[in-house]
């Protein structure tokens, strides 16, 4: 439930007299944006939320650091603020930030880690980080995500950021909490170079892991192979191939029968010479000897023209060769 602080009077607080507290400051945006703008041209019109500290001269905030890190950006003399009554114990602060912050923001996988693990350090207990603060954050109470959550203290500024900024799922960055610092680190420099979706982010993670835990190197030893340094110093390949060229080099290390299993393949159905509408499928793990043929045509030339190639293709070597590789006995 939305917590309401209008009923606290509203009042004009110099800058000078506001103190940042991390506790409650766990927003990963870089930028202000669209909020900036607005500050810009209408000054802060949602007061921000503060308490005063013992000595009551300084005064520590609870919900509005990013409207207060745009004030003195743009040098403003005060801000209007509510100021709670009392001093509010720290579990309480990141209740009331997370509840002021419902309605106009949700927190990418990473940013809700950091929420947890600052209630954790406050002393809330893990029943009621599963219970209470999970839904209040719109997950789905569960005490193993909560210890994933738990997990992301070990990473550094540089890839929360990342993770942040492209808003990777904990589902996908789990791999990390098996990781060594210098795996991490190596990663996160790979990654932030070709900036992949997060299908891609899944599949180099997995075959970096994979490969590691078969070959009983570490994901830092494989992810800086000689093969991945060139394929990211050559200027001439655009970003998006440079991640197909490392993945491509991963999956024949992952999988070396598999590769050359494709690329036997590959190179018989070239010599086939179908017709570029004629396409040949087979299972992506060659897991049977099926094969299939499809036809594309629009025309019945078009349908005469693919099967009269195929009927030549169907009595050639390459068949036989392409036959023997999906069958098996090519092996």
């Amino acid at each position: 439930m939305k917590i309401d602080f209008s009923k606290l009077p509203a009042s004009l607080i110099p800058l000078c007299e506001i103190q940042p507290d991390a506790l409650t400051d766990f927003s990963l945006d870089p930028g202000a944006g669209a909020l900036e703008e607005s500050v810009r041209a209408l000054g802060v019109t949602h007061p921000i939320v503060l308490f005063r500290e013992l000595d009551g001269k300084k005064y520590r905030i609870v919900c509005g650091h990013r409207r207060v890190r745009i004030a003195f950006g743009l040098k403003l003399g005060d801000i209007p603020a509510r100021v709670l009554d009392g001093q509010p114990s720290r579990a309480t602060c990141l209740r009331m930030n997370i509840l002021d912050n419902m309605d106009h923001r949700s927190y990418s996988d990473i940013e809700t880690g950091l929420v947890l693990n600052k209630l954790a350090e406050t002393g809330v207990e893990d029943n009621d980080l599963v219970n209470v603060f999970l839904p209040l954050l719109g997950l789905q109470p569960g005490r193993k995500l909560i210890e994933d959550f738990k997990k992301t203290s070990r990473f550094r500024p540089g890839l929360n950021s990342l993770l942040h900024e492209m808003n990777i799922p904990i589902r996908v960055f789990s791999v990390f909490f098996r990781w060594e610092s210098a795996d991490r680190d190596a990663a996160e420099k790979l990654l932030a170079s070709l900036r992949p979706g997060v299908n891609k982010w899944r599949e180099l993670l997995e075959l970096a892991d994979e490969t590691g835990k078969r070959d009983n190197v570490t994901p830092a030893e494989i992810l800086a192979h000689s093969d991945i340094k060139s394929i990211m110093a050559d200027t001439e390949i655009p970003v998006g191939k440079k991640y197909d060229s490392i993945c491509k080099f991963l999956r024949e290390w992952r999988y070396p029968a598999l590769s050359s299993l494709q690329k036997k393949f590959l190179l018989a159905q070239d010599k086939l010479s179908l017709d570029r509408r004629t396409k040949v499928c087979v299972g992506k793990y060659f897991e049977n000897d099926e094969i299939k043929i499809e036809l594309k045509f629009s025309s019945q030339k078009e349908l005469l023209e693919q099967v009269e190639k195929l009927s030549r293709a169907a009595g050639s070597t390459a068949m036989r060769d392409l036959i023997r590789v999906i069958s098996g006995a090519d092996r």
